[in-house]
């Protein structure tokens, strides 16, 4: 049996070439939004722009099939029902208005930007009053861009014109096909197979605000954004002065670093390292005894009052890399926030002459850890799919071992020029904590799961600074180490809301062993917190007039030490 259908047959093939359609005007009206704020752009290379438009097709084909993904059902609908003229113009026609509101907010967007200095989001319908009251003066100013939205919507109403002929066995095709068509939509919609959900954050890699917001486009944005506004604008202080006085800045900060060369940056974060599971924070009961000898050497300093600024992983890297501590409960990578423009550690020393790198031994993308390293000027990010050895050396759940891939850091800190930045964050210790089954005696059970974790993940520290201190760059290097946040305790001393964020910081350098060369005088027992330690970084390296913000302070700042907490609505200041 064959049905004949004259005109216009939707089907698979019909809704693929009006989604191939829609991305050609995705990528045109990219176009556009470069000519439009030309001034903006003007700076940067033709490479650098072929690299918005290459990254925004991700972008675009995760916007095109979020809108088209109920027409993908649709087509499970029965489809002698389907192929009625009347349906068909109906599905075109919804299709074409669906997509015309988004293309004229991206329109829109060209003259908007120049107001935010970023996409559109939800937002815009607090300003819908205000817009309905100037409908007029908009229609009559920017004419000619409303002119090419039209322009894209008969063009996108007007074709496809495909002629098919349906059999009960090209039925049954359709449906495989759509049925394929359907698996494609959710990946497409979720930005590929990767750990993450695609978000506007991962536009922003190139270290460029201007060039981020030109990789994505305003639909996305939109469809991304929330209505409700995370934060509120409250103004406590009359001007930048009192918040000083408040903030404690210690404005007569001097830099004391005793070398002439320039001196490279090794920042370690351990996963779920809290400080109960540090020896020498506990009368010698822990889980760390290479630390514990680190961290008495001369040229090591061990702050035990330290906090983390967050309980997640995603609140320290802001924390770390920014000197921002954690202030709401959507994470930096996921808010409204993540295309300001940044000052991170990254940027900072690049501008210096250093070369920059983050590790970590998961998949790229997990827990946005890539795209945060690129908005603080991070160049180089090494993950998994780095690694050569993936096979042999997988935990079998998040990663790469951390013993084989902070030798493989080394590895590739060998081949760096100096100076350099290199920041690693450890795998090991995470849920459900697996160690190699050759190294598993080894260490202690412990009264929790995660102790024989922290043992390995200190063995995995113990190979990496003796495999480092045979590099040349070793001795000429400021090493700190922290953990991410804590883990489930059972120790009542930390047991408590403060405890819960109570995570290590060591700040060593191999120099500094020598007897002759002293570190400045510093309370150990002071306050810290993540927010300290871009300061401190860039305090010892002799550029403290770089840093960014006073939510944190040089561990040998002369001002009292602080932390702030947050957690739910609720928002902690810890002094000593």
């Amino acid at each position: 049996m064959k049905i004949r259908m004259k005109g216009q047959a939707r089907g698979t093939t019909g809704l693929l070439v009006q989604i191939f359609m829609v991305m050609v005007i995705y990528s045109s009206l990219r176009l556009l939004f470069l000519v439009y704020n030309f001034s903006t752009y003007q700076s940067y290379s033709w490479g650098q722009w072929a690299e918005c438009f290459l990254l925004g097709l991700r972008f675009d084909l995760s916007t095109v099939f979020m809108l088209s993904a109920p027409f993908v059902l649709l087509g499970f609908l029965p489809q002698t029902w389907l192929q009625r003229r009347t349906i068909q113009w109906s599905h075109r026609i919804l299709f074409v208005l669906v997509h015309a509101i988004f293309i004229f907010a991206n329109l829109a967007d060209m003259e908007y930007y120049g107001f935010t200095g970023t996409r559109l989001t939800l937002r815009i319908l607090n300003l819908q009053q205000d817009v309905a009251n100037q409908s007029g003066q908009i229609i009559f100013r920017f004419w000619y861009l409303i002119l090419i939205g039209f322009v894209f919507c008969y063009w996108l109403l007007r074709y496809p014109r495909i002629r098919s002929s349906y059999s009960i066995i090209s039925y049954r095709r359709h449906y495989l096909n759509q049925f394929f068509l359907l698996v494609f939509t959710v990946v497409a919609i979720r930005g590929g197979l990767q750990t993450n959900v695609l978000k506007p954050v991962h536009a922003f890699q190139g270290g460029s605000p201007e060039l981020g917001v030109l990789a994505l486009n305003s639909t996305f944005t939109i469809l991304k954004s929330k209505l409700k506004n995370e934060i509120s604008e409250v103004k406590y202080f009359a001007d930048k002065a009192q918040v000083q006085s408040w903030l404690g800045v210690d404005k007569n900060r001097k830099p004391f670093s005793p070398f002439r060369d320039r001196q490279n940056v090794v920042i370690l974060i351990l996963e779920s390292f809290a400080t109960e599971f540090w020896g020498l924070a506990n009368q010698g009961k822990g889980y760390t005894p290479f630390l514990d000898s680190l961290a008495k050497r001369p040229g090591s300093l061990f702050f035990k009052n330290n906090f983390a600024n967050g309980r997640r992983s995603m609140d320290a890297l802001p924390a770390i890399l920014f000197g921002l501590p954690n202030l709401m409960n959507t994470a930096l990578a996921k808010s409204e926030f993540y295309s300001n423009e940044w000052r991170g550690l990254g940027a900072l020393l690049a501008k210096h002459g250093y070369s920059t790198s983050f590790f970590h031994g998961a998949p790229r993308g997990s827990m946005y850890f890539d795209a945060v390293a690129k908005l603080a000027g991070v160049q180089n990010y090494y993950g998994m799919e780095d690694y050569s050895r993936i096979k042999k050396d997988h935990d079998g759940f998040w990663g790469i071992f951390d013993e084989p891939f902070l030798q493989y850091m080394v590895e590739n800190l060998n081949q760096q020029k100096p100076p350099f930045l290199s920041v690693a964050f450890t795998l090991t210790s995470h849920n459900p904590y697996p160690i190699p089954d050759s190294l598993k005696a080894q260490f202690p059970e412990g009264t929790l799961p995660i102790h024989p974790a922290i043992g390995y993940t200190d063995f995995a520290l113990k190979q990496f600074f003796q495999m480092a201190s045979k590099s040349s760059w070793y001795r000429d290097t400021l090493f700190i180490i922290t953990g991410d946040h804590t883990e489930r305790s059972d120790t009542k001393k930390y047991m408590n809301s403060v405890g819960r964020y109570r995570v290590p910081l060591l700040v060593y350098h191999p120099a500094y062993d020598d007897p002759e060369v002293n570190w400045p005088k510093v309370n150990l027992s002071r306050v810290t917190q993540h927010a300290d330690i871009l300061p401190t970084a860039l305090h010892v390296l002799g550029y403290e007039k770089d840093i960014p913000n006073h939510f944190g302070h040089s561990v040998f700042a002369g001002v009292p030490g602080k932390a702030l907490l947050y957690s739910d609505q609720n928002y902690w200041w810890v002094e000593e």
